[in-house]
């Protein structure tokens, strides 16, 4: 009696085995080939794992400072480096891509590959053009850090567009109104633009918070030239244009190492200044020039010069009471003139360019 269980020992114990051996046999049928697959597959389809932002940014900045290495301190043929330094760039530009697609609302994506285009800007056809846009776009979302605004401005200028130096800096001056600097900036940009009123209201703006009297002497100066100027110019009437809208860059372009015929450098980004008194006037409708002591003639090259422009000249500084003149002027030039002896001083002098095709003007 006590033995009749026993007859059911077999099925307890095939069910327990049928209960536990395809539990391992599941386990064993994952191989790590096909959870390879799986998560290609998933890459490929745009739902792969998406990293913390710190992630993305890190890796893209780190791969563009070995870059940015590995061009200053060449290794092997030119050819060779050139195409290390292209792998490197390409990966960064990808990394922070990444860093957009997965955080869109957060301006350090686009600030990140903004500073990588800018600095490979002479390789890569299109690349000025998809900084200033990140760069622009890192400023509607940087809310109040003008640094993303100043830094679009100094891409502008460094292509020639003055209308855009100025637009992006009155937003960057709208972000901080009490920084200095970026009034300085935006007052020497609106007047480098021929915005005289423009920037003598911002030159206002900037002597009521400075307190050291030199700096207060220099500005004054400055207000003072563009009233000379705007006297003998009273039509002239020049407003910014409305800050234009940018379509956002989808398509980011690599560098091909196999096009590059020269070896690639690459310099880290520099901070945004001030242009001084020397700033490039190639294509400026006003601007500060320096006749030198010793001479009584300079020449200055401008693009917008065309014998029909009127040129309006007032001096900065001590020209013992003798005129500056217009001597002449032809296609990309115009040449000043002292109406009398050298002086033994450098004298500085401001310049308006005003188109005039009815007439040949000043």
């Amino acid at each position: 009696m006590k033995l009749r269980w026993l007859w059911a020992l077999p099925l307890i114990l095939g069910g327990g085995l049928t209960w536990w051996w395809p539990s391992r046999a599941v386990k064993k049928t994952a191989s790590p080939r096909l959870q390879t697959i799986s998560v290609e597959s998933a890459a490929q389809k745009g739902v792969g794992p998406i990293h913390p932002l710190a992630q993305y940014l890190l890796g893209s900045q780190q791969l563009f400072s070995r870059a940015i290495a590995l061009s200053q301190h060449p290794r092997g043929t030119t050819a060779d480096n050139n195409a290390r330094v292209s792998r490197l760039i390409n990966e960064a530009i990808v990394e922070a891509t990444a860093a957009i697609s997965h955080y869109p609302a957060d301006p350090r994506g686009y600030a990140q590959r903004a500073q990588i285009y800018q600095a490979i800007d002479k390789y890569l056809p299109g690349a000025p053009q998809i900084a200033l846009r990140d760069w622009q776009q890192a400023g509607r979302l940087g809310g109040n850090n003008p640094d993303y605004w100043r830094q679009a401005a100094k891409l502008c200028q460094k292509i020639g567009k003055n209308d855009c130096v100025v637009q992006n800096l009155v937003r960057a001056v709208a972000a901080v109104p009490t920084d200095g600097q970026l009034l300085l900036e935006l007052a020497r940009a609106e007047s480098r633009n021929g915005e005289l009123a423009a920037a003598k209201g911002h030159y206002q703006q900037l002597l009521s918070l400075l307190v050291d009297d030199r700096q207060r002497r220099q500005i004054k100066t400055e207000i003072e030239a563009l009233d000379k100027l705007l006297a003998q110019a009273p039509g002239l009437r020049r407003q910014t244009p409305s800050p234009t809208q940018t379509e956002m860059v989808l398509k980011t372009p690599k560098l091909e190492a196999a096009r590059l015929r020269t070896p690639v450098i690459i310099a880290a980004g520099e901070k945004a200044t001030a242009a001084g008194k020397n700033e490039a006037v190639g294509n400026a409708l006003s601007g500060t020039s320096v006749l030198p002591g010793g001479e009584t003639e300079l020449t200055i090259h401008n693009q917008k010069v065309t014998p029909q422009t009127r040129i309006y000249l007032t001096v900065m500084g001590d020209s013992a009471n003798q005129p500056l003149r217009l001597a002449r002027k032809g296609g990309g030039f115009f040449t000043v003139r002292l109406a009398g002896h050298a002086l033994n001083h450098d004298l500085s002098f401001k310049w308006l360019l005003v188109s005039s095709p009815a007439g040949d003007g000043h």
